[in-house]
């Protein structure tokens, strides 16, 4: 799916909906509609668990700067990321650290 493509091509930019609708032509009740139907998760829902997931990635490939993790993953807020990573995971990306 087109719409999945481009979030996961470009998840580490700032993507809202109204972004993200108007590059598919859709306003943005139609988009989320659309992308519900196909995933079952709203995009901005499917977007942060792909954050998250890229970010755990990094952390095992030994990346040590939750800063610069949360700035490659999209994250303009690193204490805001972290409380994301650790609703997603249960612990802080800290803990996940090689």
């Amino acid at each position: 799916m087109e719409m999945i493509e481009y979030i996961e091509e470009n998840y580490d930019k700032e993507l809202t909906i109204t972004t993200m609708s108007e590059k598919f032509g859709y306003s943005g009740e139609h988009f989320c509609r659309k992308f519900k139907d196909a995933t079952g998760l709203t995009p901005m829902k499917y977007l942060q668990i792909y954050r998250m997931e890229e970010a755990n990635k990094l952390l095992k490939m030994g990346e040590r700067h939750i800063g610069k993790i949360a700035e490659q993953c999209g994250f303009t807020d690193s204490n805001y990321f972290t409380r994301c990573f650790k609703k997603h995971f249960g612990m802080p990306p800290s803990h996940l650290k090689i």
